[in-house]
């Protein structure tokens, strides 16, 4: 559970994408007020739910912090990925190209919901993802709105500026998320490409949505195929014996690009140390796969981790 976290927080924190809150109506006539304290950890732990990363605490948007032109950090950074064995291969890491939407507003979502919806259409593959996000925020924030458990001020607060951005949201309209983030997913857009590949679970094709994204040379895919390989998903099959040795190269991967990243100074954007929490997550994890690999298949792993990213002709765009 505490990988899976850390690969949805990796991916949702490289994509700026909203997590937010969802149970049961907002109509419903449960007050905020009377709602018990519940933590913002409290909360994450027991359920899907954190609050949304593309809000401020006024509940206005704010722009994604990939956002190239907002950047104060470099473009490319040429690394050397060091295998234990000895192998360097030459890399140049690239940040992602994060395209913000059109409309980013504050107020009701109702209020701006056709001009996305016809940006979306006309081919803006930004637009189509930021419906996703939104409609996935208000999916989310009705969830919390029927939960028994307290809510803190904080999460109270929020809650409000959440409550006013999806007002009139029916549940006809929260059920088109998927098609939305599916058009952006299909229109190249960077951070649906993995949200669709989220939505599509323990699937084969959720593998194949990620395996393409790697073969575009995105590392970010790397946490999730792993994740997949564990449960014995891959691009043939589904529900088969759990392939070790490939969850082990593609968790291998990650950690040796975000290494390569550290060895030539910070990391390209603020919020270090919640990235370095992820490196341990992953560093345990890398460890715990470890554990059902004998020593040549530890060897096999590590021998295609770097096939992986000597082949890859776009390696690698990330976050590190």
């Amino acid at each position: 559970m505490r990988f899976l976290t850390a690969v949805v927080c990796a991916i949702l924190a490289a994509a700026g994408a909203v997590i937010v809150l969802y149970r049961g109506e907002a109509s419903q006539a449960t007050s905020l007020e009377s709602l018990p304290v519940l933590t913002r950890a409290e909360a994450v732990a027991g359920d899907d739910v954190t609050l949304p990363a593309s809000f401020n605490r006024s509940g206005r948007l704010v722009e994604s912090p990939e956002a190239p032109e907002n950047s104060q950090y470099p473009a490319t950074k040429n690394v050397i990925v060091v295998f234990d064995d000895g192998t360097q291969i030459p890399v140049q890491l690239r940040r992602p190209k994060v395209v913000n939407p059109p409309y980013v507003q504050e107020g009701r979502l109702l209020d701006q919901y056709q001009a996305l919806v016809d940006a979306a259409e006309a081919g803006d593959a930004a637009a189509a993802r930021m419906l996703y996000v939104e409609l996935k925020a208000c999916m989310k924030y009705r969830r919390v709105m029927n939960r028994k458990t307290p809510l803190s001020e904080e999460m109270v607060e929020s809650m409000r500026a959440l409550g006013l951005r999806c007002e009139g949201v029916s549940e006809e309209l929260l059920e088109t998320r998927k098609h939305w983030v599916r058009l952006a997913a299909e229109g190249g857009d960077y951070l649906a490409r993995q949200s669709w590949a989220f939505e599509l679970g323990k699937t084969v094709e959720a593998f194949r949505v990620m395996e393409a994204f790697w073969l575009d040379g995105n590392a970010s895919a790397l946490p999730l195929m792993s994740h997949l390989a564990q449960q014995g998903i891959s691009a043939d099959s589904a529900g088969g014996e759990p392939d070790y040795v490939r969850a082990y190269a593609y968790n291998l991967i990650y950690l040796k690009l975000e290494l390569a990243a550290r060895a030539r100074g910070e990391p390209w954007k603020p919020g270090a140390s919640p990235r370095l929490d992820r490196y341990i997550a992953y560093e345990e994890r890398l460890k715990q796969i470890g554990g059902f690999l004998s020593p040549q298949q530890q060897a096999a792993a590590e021998k295609l981790a770097i096939q992986m990213v000597s082949m890859n002709k776009h390696c690698c765009t990330g976050s590190f």
